[in-house]
């Protein structure tokens, strides 16, 4: 095989994965899991306004020309996939779990870490959903963050520290976990 034909075969294979990268497996029911690669990533949900994250359960519409019309998270907890938030109750041993969780990460000295359950603030439904400044995701029911430390009842900057969910966010953006001032305003803490 001479240089050229090696290098048409190397091109040929990138382009064949580049491709495959960017094409999402949907099912026959209209079902998909959300990769790095869907056009949907990161964006918001039209049904409850979460953002898509990686490993997201999704039914898609296509119209006849394949375009995309709609994306819709299949997870009950999320509201838009038929069932409301409301029905998203905790069982017992769900909340031994999370309990159990907490305990084996349990925050830095002085932070505010909190699991957010139904009717938190950071939860309520709107067109633009709260979301984590170094991540960008909305937050979601039962995941655990850590509250700006100002303690300012306008102030609701949060940031993902859910370890059993993979978001590290705030760790990854304060490994000494030291913060001294407002997450919101940047103003400094005074000492308490």
């Amino acid at each position: 095989m001479s240089t050229d034909d090696e290098r048409a075969v190397v091109r040929r294979f990138q382009e064949a994965r580049e491709q495959a990268e960017w094409q999402t497996d949907v099912q026959p029911d209209g079902t998909a899991v959300t990769s790095l690669f869907c056009e949907w990533m990161g964006e918001p949900c039209e049904g409850c306004a979460h953002t898509f994250r990686e490993g997201d359960r999704v039914r898609v519409e296509r119209d006849d020309d394949g375009s995309l019309m709609s994306v819709r998270h299949l997870d009950p907890l999320l509201g838009c996939a038929g069932t409301s938030t409301a029905a998203a109750r905790t069982s017992e041993l769900v909340e031994r779990f999370h309990a159990a969780m907490d305990a084996a990460h349990k925050p830095p000295e002085g932070l505010r870490l909190e699991r957010l359950l139904p009717g938190d603030v950071l939860l309520e439904a709107s067109e633009l959903r709260p979301s984590c400044p170094q991540c960008s995701y909305t937050f979601r029911p039962f995941e655990v963050v850590v509250r700006c430390p100002c303690r300012e009842p306008n102030c609701n900057v949060s940031l993902h520290r859910d370890v059993e969910r993979g978001l590290t966010c705030f760790d990854d953006r304060w490994p000494d976990h030291r913060v001294n001032h407002c997450l919101f305003r940047k103003r400094a803490l005074e000492a308490r």
